[in-house]
């Protein structure tokens, strides 16, 4: 009889921040804050262009269950396609 391991899945909120535009900045922050209260035991990503990534990885990497992704854009692609990435992830729910 073939047995099956089950492995817990990560519970993940995407998010991609490519515009230095101080809204972004300040929602990028908030939103990782409100992820904690709002979906306990998620997880939350950040894929940042090297711009935003220099404004606010410092402060996203203090706040829990949040990762951050430093990513460039080729040319002719969407840079808001990134946070599809985790799509491709197995241990991603």
């Amino acid at each position: 009889m073939e047995q099956r391991v089950q492995r817990k899945l990560t519970t993940l909120i995407s998010f991609c921040v490519f515009g230095i535009n101080p809204m972004y900045i300040r929602g990028a922050v908030a939103n990782a804050k409100l992820a904690l209260e709002i979906y306990p035991g998620w997880r939350t990503r950040f894929y940042l262009s090297k711009p935003v990534y220099d404004l606010i990885a410092d402060e996203l990497m203090y706040i829990k269950n949040t990762s951050i992704v430093l990513v460039e854009a080729p040319e002719n692609f969407f840079f808001t396609n990134y946070r599809f990435l985790v799509c491709n992830e197995p241990d991603i729910d």
